[in-house]
Order: structure tokens, then C-alpha cells, then sequence
């Protein structure tokens, strides 16, 4: 008998949010200032000279995917400006909900504890501490329990997914990422009571975390097995 799949009716609904998701994304890249790739490029060790960025088709996704949801565009990241602006033409229907949640997307660390096969992966987030079920068909195929995942999330009401270029860290490999995730958290909880708040983590906190995950994941060529679809 095969095992329950709680979430399985969620999948259409997924299925028709990330359409209009992948829509939105095509909408932001042509609006994306070039200074603000060149400035991710850079940060992230990828720009060569003043206008060549390098790169694989899956360290380029990666950057596309850091310049709209963490790279500095003003006063916040341009994902969020960008969604903030839109709703004021007054949207509607699913398109309200996707931008809502792109607006309100966070970078995670997230250790898998949980598969639904064919369906998506229960998280926990390694920083913040709560739990989450990621509905992506791709993950509920190819990762296990003790698998990372580092992305961007979106938090819909029904479900979180990903914005598409979450980086899988296998279980052998995710000690790297919890010794510079000890060193954040360490550093988050010394700000936090600076603050006066419980812990959370701010835009750039968020930008320097996925910045260092990424960096880590080229250097140590966990990109070259990474495929995005």
C-alpha cells in the first residue's frame, strides 16, 4: 500500500500559481535594472570585468534569482518594489496572491524532514526554527530526510514553494552550511538584542546569508550537478 499523500490536492493549485509565477518573473527580468545584476554579479563572485558576467546555465539562474529577491534595488530589494507598484493598478484573483507572496518572499535554510512523493517535502527552517510543507513535484523525487535546501520562499496560504532555483545540499555536505548558519545565528542573536526583539532576520541579513550559501555552492561545485527546469 502506498503511503498517504496529504498534500496531493494541492498540486493544481500549485501547478497554476507557478504559471503565473514563471509570468511575473519574465515581467521582472526585462524591468531589472543592469546595475543591479552587475552589483549581484559582483557580489557574488561572478563578474569577470566591468561588463562580462560568468558563469553555467545553472550559476546564471542562481544570479537572476539573487538580483530580483536579495541584491539591494533603493531602499529594498526590486521583487518587492516591483510587486508594491503593481498593486496599485488594482489586480486581481490569483494574481494578488502572487504577488503577496513575492513581495513577502524570505531566503531559507531548510532541512528536509518529510517527503510526499511526487508531491513536495516538509522543512524545518534552520534559523528561524518553523516548519513548512514546499510543494515541488521535482523535490518530492530527488531528496530525502537530511537533505538542505537553501531558496527563496513563497508563503501562500495553502502551501510555501519555491521561487525555482533552490540549491539541494546533499546530507554529506551540509555540514559546511551549518557552520556558516551557526556563525549567522550567532550574529542574528547578538542583533536581535541590540533590537530589543526576538530574533528575525532584515533584508540585508537575509542578502549576505544567500549570498554566502551560493558562493559555497560554486566553489564547491555543488552547482555543476544542479539542473533547473
Amino acid at each position: 500500500m502506498s503511503a498517504p499523500k496529504p498534500h496531493e490536492h494541492l498540486v493544481p493549485r500549485y501547478v497554476a500559481l507557478k504559471a503565473m509565477l514563471r509570468e511575473l518573473h519574465g515581467e521582472m527580468l526585462k524591468a531589472l535594472p543592469t546595475k543591479v545584476l552587475k552589483s549581484a554579479a559582483r557580489r557574488l563572485g561572478m563578474l569577470a570585468d566591468r561588463n562580462t558576467i560568468v558563469g553555467g546555465d545553472t550559476e546564471m539562474a542562481l544570479l537572476w534569482d539573487y538580483s530580483l529577491y536579495r541584491e539591494p534595488a533603493g531602499r529594498t530589494t526590486f521583487a518587492r518594489r516591483f510587486c508594491r507598484e503593481m498593486m496599485t493598478s488594482k489586480p486581481a484573483g490569483d494574481r494578488v496572491a502572487v504577488l503577496e507572496a513575492v513581495a513577502g518572499a524570505h531566503y531559507r535554510v531548510m532541512e528536509v524532514v518529510s517527503v510526499e512523493r511526487g508531491v513536495g517535502v516538509g522543512v524545518r527552517d534552520l534559523l528561524r526554527g518553523d516548519e513548512l510543507f514546499i510543494i515541488d513535484r521535482g523535490f518530492g523525487g530527488t531528496v530525502g530526510p537530511g537533505f538542505l535546501l537553501a531558496s527563496n520562499v513563497l508563503e501562500f496560504p495553502e502551501f510555501a514553494s519555491t521561487t525555482g532555483a533552490a540549491l539541494p545540499i546533499r546530507p554529506e555536505e551540509a555540514g559546511v552550511v551549518r557552520g556558516t548558519l551557526m556563525t549567522a545565528g550567532r550574529h542574528l542573536a547578538v542583533a536581535a538584542k541590540k533590537r530589543a526583539k526576538p530574533v528575525e532576520i532584515l533584508e540585508e541579513e537575509e542578502a549576505g546569508l544567500a549570498g554566502l550559501v551560493i558562493i559555497t555552492a560554486i566553489a564547491m561545485g555543488w552547482t555543476e550537478r544542479v539542473e533547473y527546469v
